[in-house]
This record gives structure tokens, sequence and C-alpha cells, in this order.
């Protein structure tokens, strides 16, 4: 199946959101009732559905879900830890990545300059 068969996208429907091909309702309207714990026959019978419109919201997510990408564009510090930032859809910046752990390890050999070794 080719959910774009059955998806569409027109900016003067819904503001241009994905929905059922000769319907108004939004691709991401069925995911809710999906999520909601809707069977496929209560969606088929309740807005007069067919299976295959159905299944083809599915496969549209699937589609771009399976398109988006994350990249570590850096670290934020929470507490003691340095955690991963990403930006969905673009190339990491290696230049400022780089500069964080050039900066993290500044930082680490300061606190251990400070720490003071000895025997009791």
């Amino acid at each position: 199946m080719n959910c774009h068969d059955y998806i569409t996208a027109d900016p003067a429907v819904l503001l241009g959101k994905p929905v059922i091909r000769g319907t108004r309702l939004a691709v991401e309207f069925v995911l809710g009732l999906v999520a909601q714990g809707w069977s496929e026959d209560e969606i088929t019978r309740n807005y007069r559905l067919t299976t295959e419109q159905v299944r083809a919201c599915a496969a549209y997510a699937q589609e771009r879900v399976s398109q988006e990408k994350a990249f570590a564009t850096g670290f934020v510090r929470k507490g003691h830890a340095l955690v991963f930032a990403t930006v969905s859809g673009e190339t990491p910046p290696q230049d400022s990545v780089q500069q964080t752990l050039d900066e993290t390890r500044e930082e680490r050999a300061a606190l251990a300059s400070n720490v003071i070794f000895g025997v009791l």
C-alpha cells in the first residue's frame, strides 16, 4: 500500500495538515483515536472510513517518523551530569561539540588541581 494514495495535504484544508483524501479527517486525529484504544473496526464504523484509509494513517506516521534524525549539538549541564542536547533533522555543528568537550576537559582539570591528596 502506498499511503500517499490515501493521504493528502492541502493548505486550504485544515491549514495544510495531512488528511485522508476526500475527507476533513486529519491523520493526527485518526492516530489519536488509535492511541486512545479505538479498534480499527470502531474507527471505520464511526467515521465511515475503509480499513485501507486507517492503515494509511499509520503508514504515513511510520514514514514520517523514519525520516526524523537527531544529532548531538552540544552538552547541557544538569547538576553534575552532562547531557547531549539535540536538534532534529539538522547536521550537528562539530565545532560546537568540540568546543564543549574542550571546555569540559578544562573544567575537570581545574577541579582535579583543587583536590588535595594526603595520607593521615
